[in-house]
């Protein structure tokens, strides 16, 4: 009877042990991948505008015109900007709050009518990225305007992951957004 207690006690070990592994293996293996994924991701999207550069820097070089043409009230219609005094020169800062897509900022670091302008976009409390809308003359005498975003993650590994998962709706949001500035540019 002592000996298929000691049996049976041992087999329980057994099984703890063999989770514990389990679990250090699982570990092991999802740093291992995180580890894989982008450092330092890049999205970028482009559309051709036919407009002058003025007409799209009309849009783009002012804070208080993205609402016009970004995509995020389409995420979240509950989203609300608040803004600097002055929001078409570099310092210019939008800050925004929303029940569905959260909380932050953004502020120009370079205004540029000829070649668009850059960027910090602060979401929550997380490090600020860069980011840009960029302006290039085409051949037929076109714009190609150029959003483009990137972060720098390190060993955030946690942050790694939710940036290589949402890869595909980045692109799109930012699709969408020029798509959006397009019509509006076009249509005046």
């Amino acid at each position: 009877m002592a000996e298929n207690k000691k049996k049976q006690k041992s087999g329980g070990m057994g099984v703890v042990k063999l989770l514990f592994l389990l679990f250090v293996v699982v570990v092991i293996a999802a740093v291992g991948y995180g580890l894989t994924l982008e450092e330092n991701p890049h999205f970028e999207r482009s559309v051709v505008i036919d407009a002058d550069k003025d007409d799209i820097h009309a849009m783009v070089g002012d804070l208080k015109q993205w609402d016009k043409w970004g995509p995020w009230r389409d995420e979240d219609p509950t989203i609300k900007y608040t803004y600097t005094e002055k929001t078409d020169e570099v310092g210019s800062k939008q800050t925004w709050t929303a029940d569905k897509i959260g909380g932050g900022s953004l502020w120009f670091t370079k205004v540029d009518p000829e070649t668009g302008v850059k960027y910090k976009f602060q979401y929550e409390e997380f490090e600020p990225s860069d980011g840009s809308v960029t302006y290039t003359e085409t051949e037929d005498g076109k714009v190609k305007v150029t959003w483009a975003f990137d972060a720098e993650l390190g060993w955030n590994l946690p942050m790694r992951f939710i940036m290589h998962s949402s890869r595909g709706d980045m692109e799109t949001m930012f699709q969408n957004g020029l798509d959006k500035l397009k019509k509006q540019v076009e249509a005046n």
